[in-house]
């Protein structure tokens, strides 16, 4: 892929196609394209971007109603970025954010700093149930609900995997996954993710204890292998719950 370059101001930028701006190798210099008339003619040029500092002190541009961080745009126009999955965010190497030149820049795997994660042993939810941290739920008499991981098809006439779950009233279920989450037993910050998933760190899909369980991008490694491990885990549950049935590959 060409690289669209030039010298502004006698810093080498580049184009950053994303942002549709011009961005120097040392994070000074953004400008955007423009047309400087004089009389009947225009010729194009560039214009400056005032670049701004939000309260942690990272550099920011506003362009066509959108802002981009300098530092993500100095990387991506100097820099190779990966394609292999894993989310990174760029860095800088002295520790320096005034020092935005792409020598000073270098990606890490991002981390996520969890908020707080609920320490109570047991939180009532709204329909009246409480779960503890344990993945353990009561009902409101404070008899222990059962839990179940399947259910029965009716049009196969077999039983199939579906997780952890309690039933509510009628056919209504409800996972146990969702009661942790409505309880904040489960850690890590859905609303900073793109694409938030549960991930169970030690592969169980059964095991939905808060140590357990964790907020990750759904393109994060390691919910990527353990998607792969409850793979292999629901086909020999179902063969585990139908020891006389021939079940079709992949069920």
């Amino acid at each position: 892929m060409a690289v669209n370059e030039k010298q502004i101001k006698g810093i080498r930028c580049r184009y950053y196609n994303f942002g549709k701006f011009w961005v120097g190798e040392n994070g000074k210099i953004v400008e955007v394209d423009h047309e400087h008339k004089i009389g009947s003619t225009y010729i194009p040029t560039t214009k400056k971007v005032n670049i701004k500092t939000n309260p942690d002190g990272e550099h920011y541009v506003k362009v066509h109603g959108k802002i981009f961080f300098v530092k993500n745009a100095v990387y991506r126009c100097f820099c190779f970025w990966p394609k292999d999955g894993k989310d990174y965010e760029v860095d800088y190497k002295d520790g320096n954010k005034n020092n935005l030149h792409y020598k000073n820049l270098e990606l890490k795997i991002k981390q996520y700093v969890p908020p707080t994660v609920n320490t109570a042993n047991s939180t009532k939810l709204k329909n009246g149930m409480s779960i503890t941290k344990n993945g353990e739920v009561y009902q409101k008499d404070e008899t222990k609900e059962p839990i179940s991981d399947n259910m029965h098809n009716d049009d196969i006439d077999c039983f199939v995997y579906i997780g952890p779950h309690c039933r509510l009233t009628g056919l209504k279920r409800i996972s146990v996954e969702e009661m942790m989450d409505i309880a904040g037993y489960v850690h890590g910050d859905k609303r900073i993710l793109k694409d938030p998933v549960i991930l169970h760190r030690d592969n169980d899909p059964n095991n939905c204890e808060s140590d357990n369980l964790e907020w990750v991008e759904r393109n994060d490694q390691r919910y990527i292998d353990y998607e792969a491990a409850r793979k292999i885990f629901r086909h020999n549950r179902n063969a585990e719950l139908n020891p006389n049935k021939h079940l079709p590959p992949g069920f």
